[in-house]
């Protein structure tokens, strides 16, 4: 009897220490976005600060010709003390086309797609043409499957069209995993 309780105090004391913490948050603090200017033309990169702790990032482009079969490369990196940025857990390559029509799964590519549903209008199957956006774009925390160390990190995305790949664009967010700050709470004197 004692050992069954011993094992589900473990089970739980286990479970509550990989749960996902609340209070990370991820601010992304810079973007880098470059493109293929044969396939997409009026390019708009940028990250909007909306306070201390959340910073969104903005991206419009018009398509030239017919996205059909888009690859995905996604890479994470993390900075170290010396200010080098090491390869850190993530280094996958997806067919976005097939993940989001569900011809294949994909744990990047589930999140990918709920990022894709709430802040973009690329949430149809393919092929992609005409105007695109990712508005309002961050890194939310429940779309982080285990809460990653605090520091500072890099997130390289490379899109690629077809087969032989050709080179759509790229984007490279900098991101610092942080304990969230409580808000002040102002005291007035009377």
């Amino acid at each position: 009897m004692s050992g069954e309780a011993d094992l589900s105090s473990v089970f739980r004391l286990i479970s509550a220490k990989f749960l996902v913490d609340s209070t990370i948050i991820y601010k992304t603090i810079s973007i880098e976005c470059k493109y293929n200017p044969e396939l997409l033309a009026n390019v708009s990169c940028q990250l909007k600060p909306i306070n201390w702790q959340k910073s969104v990032c903005i991206w419009d482009c018009d398509v030239l010709q017919p996205l059909k079969n888009i690859t995905l490369h996604l890479q994470l990196f993390k900075k170290n003390g010396a200010n080098n940025y090491l390869p850190f857990l993530v280094n996958t390559t997806l067919n976005v086309c097939d993940v989001i029509s569900r011809r294949s799964f994909s744990v990047y590519g589930k999140i990918m797609t709920n990022i894709l549903k709430e802040m973009s209008n690329l949430h149809h199957d393919c092929p992609y043409e005409g105007h695109l956006s990712l508005y309002n774009l961050y890194v939310d925390e429940r779309y982080v499957p285990v809460s990653l160390p605090m520091g500072i990190y890099k997130v390289i995305i490379r899109f690629l069209e077809g087969y032989p790949h050709v080179y759509i664009g790229s984007g490279t967010l900098n991101i610092e995993a942080m304990e969230k700050r409580e808000r002040r709470v102002k005291v007035l004197k009377n």
